[in-house]
């Protein structure tokens, strides 16, 4: 492309501005028909064709499952659960149906003082010659009061001068106070042991009994509940829900009978 440079003007002609003047390109008939080329191909299609770009690989989101006009998804995991139940049979049962076993019945606080769950009903005094028959669990004494005899009886520490005496864990204490010093006690025996008391699957309280009993079923008599019945032999504990077998009544016919004729009954609940 050629270029043509203007003239100045004659020095006697020049402007102050004459001087801010740059070079301008002069005409050029070959510019002009590309231009005007380049404007009727413009006009004939005003977007010209563009190559698309590559799209990036995405992964697409996920769509929340509708909810059903009654919120049906809230019933998703109980029905979830109630599958897990019936697949599992026996073995899931056996784990959700336990035996609550406690060792040791929580009498006094930490500062020595009576647990405020139990009601004081009398007041009392006597002395302690052995350990409890009823329960193996530390500092559980076998105590007189007159001639009356009170198991178990728990200490605070072996040198309290008083002892509270229970019939059950769920009737009011006896509290004892001591006219002798409490006597030394040796290590429980190793091995498995009776609990204390026993609450029933069906509602029954009952706690063992210490003195002499009699056989049914060839088994003895061990537990005596609050409604006159009584429990009869060892707990089975061989399943987590453990059982034992149970009599409505005493009766000499009842003693010979087999011990299979008697009801097993699940254990709720032990204490000691």
């Amino acid at each position: 492309m050629s270029e043509q440079r203007h003239s100045f003007p004659p020095e006697a002609d020049r402007t102050p501005f004459d001087a801010l003047r740059a070079w301008e390109s002069g005409p050029d008939p070959a510019v002009r028909e590309r231009a005007r080329r380049g404007l009727e191909l413009h006009m004939a299609d005003p977007h010209p064709a563009r190559v698309p770009r590559p799209r990036r690989a995405t992964a697409r989101p996920l769509r929340r499952p509708r909810r059903g006009a009654h919120g049906s998804r809230r019933w998703l995991g109980p029905l979830i659960a109630l599958a897990v139940v019936a697949g599992g049979g026996g073995a899931v049962a056996s784990v959700l149906l336990r035996t609550e076993h406690t060792v040791r019945l929580a009498v006094f606080t930490a500062r020595g003082t009576l647990s405020p769950r139990f009601h004081v009903a009398a007041r009392g005094r006597g002395y302690c010659w052995t350990a409890s028959l009823a329960t193996q669990t530390a500092h559980a004494y076998r105590c007189f009061e007159g001639n009356a005899i009170l198991d178990p009886c728990f200490a605070s520490a072996s040198q309290a001068k008083s002892v509270a005496c229970f019939i059950s864990p769920w009737r009011p204490v006896t509290m004892l106070t001591l006219t002798r010093r409490l006597p030394r006690i040796a290590a429980p025996p190793p091995g498995p042991r009776l609990p204390w008391a026993i609450l029933t699957g069906d509602g029954r309280h009952c706690v063992y009994m210490t003195g002499a009993t009699a056989p049914v079923g060839g088994e003895r008599i061990n537990y005596g509940c609050t409604d006159g019945s009584y429990l009869v032999g060892d707990p089975n504990t061989s399943q987590p829900l453990w059982r034992i077998r149970s009599v409505k009544r005493f009766t000499p016919a009842e003693m010979r009978a087999p011990i299979g004729r008697f009801p097993l009954v699940s254990i709720k609940q032990t204490i000691g």
